[in-house]
C-alpha cells in the first residue's frame, strides 16, 4: 500500500481526456521525454484556443523582454494556465480506477489501468512539450515533462507484467513524486503571472 498514498495525491494531477487504451505490452515502455515529438521536431502546433491568446510585446516593452517576434508566439499566462488545467484535470476517474483495483488486489486490472495511465501521461507530456509557455515558465514546463517521463516508465513497467506475481514485484519498484513537485512549480509561476496578462 506504500504507493497508494502517492497515487491518490496524483489523482488531482495526472489527468487527461480521451485516454487511449493500454499500449500493446510487446511495444515496450513509452519513449523518454527527449524522444517525444516537440514543435521543432514534428511541426506540432499548440491548441487553437491557446494560440488565439498569445502574449505580445509592444514597442515600449521593459528591458530584458523577449523581442516582439518571439513574444508573439508565447501563450499568455491565462491561456497557459487553462491549457495545463485542461491537460491535467479530467483523468481523476482513471486514477480512481487504479486505486480501486490496487485496494482490491485485482492485479489484472492494475496492469490494464497502468497501461492506460502511461498512455495518458505520455499525451500530457507531449502537450507540455508542444506548448509555447511564457518565457519564465519554460524551464518549469521542461522539468515537469521530464518528471512525467519517470512516471510513464513506472506505469508502463507495471502494465507489461506477465502475471500477478510479476505485477506485485513491479509495484515495488522505486516511486518518485517529482512530477507533483515540478507541476507545483509550474502552477505557481502561471498563477503569479496571471496579473501580468492585464
Amino acid at each position: 500500500m506504500g504507493h497508494l498514498r502517492v497515487l491518490v495525491a496524483l489523482g488531482a494531477l495526472l489527468t487527461l481526456p480521451g485516454c487511449a487504451p493500454a499500449a500493446d505490452a510487446a511495444a515496450g515502455p513509452a519513449p523518454r521525454a527527449e524522444e517525444v515529438a516537440t514543435p521543432e521536431r514534428a511541426g506540432a502546433a499548440s491548441d487553437t484556443a491557446a494560440a488565439d491568446a498569445v502574449a505580445t510585446t509592444g514597442p515600449g516593452a521593459a528591458d530584458g523582454a523577449l523581442p516582439a517576434s518571439a513574444a508573439e508566439a508565447l501563450l499568455t499566462y491565462g491561456a497557459a494556465y487553462d491549457l495545463l488545467y485542461a491537460a491535467i484535470e479530467p483523468s481523476d476517474e482513471l486514477i480512481e480506477q487504479w486505486n480501486a483495483a490496487y485496494q482490491a488486489e485485482d492485479w489484472a486490472l492494475v496492469r490494464e489501468t497502468s497501461g492506460r495511465l502511461a498512455d495518458c501521461l505520455q499525451t500530457l507530456q507531449v502537450r507540455v512539450l508542444a506548448a509555447a509557455w511564457p518565457a519564465d515558465a519554460q524551464g518549469a514546463a521542461q522539468d515537469f515533462a521530464l518528471a512525467l517521463d519517470e512516471e510513464i516508465g513506472w506505469y508502463s513497467y507495471v502494465s507489461i507484467a506477465t502475471d500477478d506475481e510479476a505485477t506485485v514485484a513491479a509495484l515495488a519498484q522505486p516511486w518518485t513524486d517529482a512530477a507533483v513537485t515540478a507541476s507545483d512549480e509550474l502552477w505557481a509561476i502561471l498563477e503569479a503571472g496571471l496579473g501580468k496578462d492585464r
